[in-house]
């Protein structure tokens, strides 16, 4: 089969953007079988928003296995930052280009066919991954000591890039431990972690004495996947900082220090890239999750923020603040009272929406996103105060609690002087309504606004007189 140009594979890519959902997973399924032949990896990645949102199964192949150890460092290529102890996805054709040379055809098919049904996670998926691991870590490994040796055959190998080279070595290391790595993963709760139970402490306490007692520079490699699995990589960092290694006290110390200086500048790449992202369509509940995962990963890196060599990054932890403060300022706390009441009261006066005759009294698409949007109001009142926004979050919410009580006294007033609306559909209405409230600030301001409505509605009984 003759291959396309690598540019080809790019247009593919943006082509398959307009398709059917059933054909655009066709192309993902070509795409998948190639992953590795040049231009593959660039296009998958133009894939990917779709990808995230339609979910299509992804069948586990030799490839995929063996670089399972390292997935959690992988980058998009048009995402991928230099120095960060991360992978581009561009390198993993390099990679899997030595490993399948080095392991013997007859392994790889029968890994192949054992791959053909489903294998589970866990133990299973290390045992059969085992040999591969060890067999494609040596690969690397030897081509890496070669490349150092002879300069053209570093070249004919990597390329002139000294990056390409500081990543193929991390692929190798983790595949070195990749049983350890995927038995861990089986054992903890999935990514994002966002906590540990005292069961999982113990589980990864063992794990890292037992791989210290062998090679202490391998719990670096450990926790660099670990720490990019969690909300919170500093809660890592204290497991180890609390695990005894007898005699490897200074040992221990340089790991936590170089894990936990990868961890810290990775929150700040991805807080950097905040005001790129939210150029395109993202929605409030994208930016507020968004914004907990990076405030609550750099509140967890209090610890490493305090090492003498780490403290130079305080200021630039102080700027990423600000800009998810801004962030969480213009997509959600800001508009907030136009996108949880407008589909029910005309703002700014607060007066309840008309209801004509036969017209449903609330809009459910509507409702479910201002809802939607609710929440992620929600999610953002805690973590305001840790960016400086207390103030703002405060004056919105009884901003928006106080138009609610406006549109229902106004709607309570209609009533009362007889004006014509269903009084039920204006139940709903007001119903709907307090349910925002309690979503935005609680179930108290919504039960005193509730507790006044319904006086008002026995007053006026179902059809508008007394009851």
């Amino acid at each position: 089969m003759t291959m396309p140009p690598s540019s080809e594979w790019k247009d593919l890519a943006d082509s398959a953007a307009s398709l059917t959902d059933e054909k655009f997973l066709r192309i993902v399924e070509l795409l998948e079988q190639i992953r590795h032949r040049p231009g593959v990896p660039i296009a998958i990645s133009h894939l990917r928003p779709r990808m995230a949102v339609l979910r299509p199964p992804r069948r586990m192949t030799a490839s995929r296995l063996f670089f399972l150890p390292v997935e959690d460092l992988l980058d998009d290529v048009a995402r991928y930052q230099r120095r960060l102890s991360r992978v581009s996805r561009s390198t993993l054709a390099v990679c899997w280009e030595i490993v399948g040379k080095a392991v013997p055809e007859r392994q790889m098919r029968r890994i192949e066919r054992e791959l053909a049904t489903p294998i589970g996670h866990g133990a299973a998926r290390a045992q059969l991954g085992g040999a591969l691991w060890q067999a494609g870590s040596a690969a690397l490994h030897e081509a890496l000591a070669e490349a150092g040796a002879d300069h053209k055959r570093r070249v004919a190998l990597f390329g002139r890039d000294d990056d390409v080279l500081r990543q193929v070595q991390v692929v190798a290391d983790a595949a070195a431990i990749g049983e350890e790595i995927e038995a861990i993963k089986a054992k903890l709760p999935d990514a994002p972690i966002e906590s540990f139970a005292d069961f999982h402490v113990e589980e990864l306490r063992k794990a890292i004495r037992g791989m210290a007692a062998r090679d202490i520079t391998a719990v670096t490699t450990f926790l660099l996947v670990l720490t990019a699995r969690m909300l919170r990589p500093g809660d890592l960092l204290a497991v180890l900082a609390d695990t005894r290694l007898d005699g490897m006290q200074r040992e221990k110390e340089a790991v936590g220090k170089e894990v936990g200086g990868h961890a810290l500048e990775n929150l700040l790449r991805q807080s950097g890239e905040m005001p790129t992202l939210l150029k395109g369509d993202v929605s409030a509940r994208d930016v507020a999750l968004m914004a907990e995962r990076l405030l609550d990963g750099l509140d967890s890196m209090r610890a490493t923020l305090q090492d003498p060599d780490h403290r130079k990054s305080l200021g630039r932890v102080e700027r990423a603040r600000g800009i998810i403060a801004d962030a969480i300022l213009d997509r959600v706390i800001g508009p907030a009272d136009q996108e949880v009441l407008a589909p029910i009261c005309n703002l700014p006066d607060a007066a309840l929406a008309p209801l004509r005759p036969g017209e449903p009294p609330v809009n459910a698409k509507e409702l479910a996103k201002a809802e939607e949007f609710a929440r992620a109001y929600r999610r953002c009142a805690r973590i305001a105060p840790m960016v400086g926004l207390r103030n703002e979050l405060q004056a919105k919410t009884s901003a928006i609690c106080l138009a609610a009580r406006t549109a229902a006294d106004n709607i309570g007033e209609a009533l009362e002087a007889g004006a014509a609306m269903d009084p039920r559909a204006a139940d709903t209405q007001v119903v709907a309504l307090l349910r925002l409230v309690e979503i935005i600030s609680g179930p108290d301001q919504a039960e005193a606004i509730l507790l006044e409505w319904e006086k008002r509605a026995r007053i006026t009984g179902p059809a508008g007189g007394e009851p």
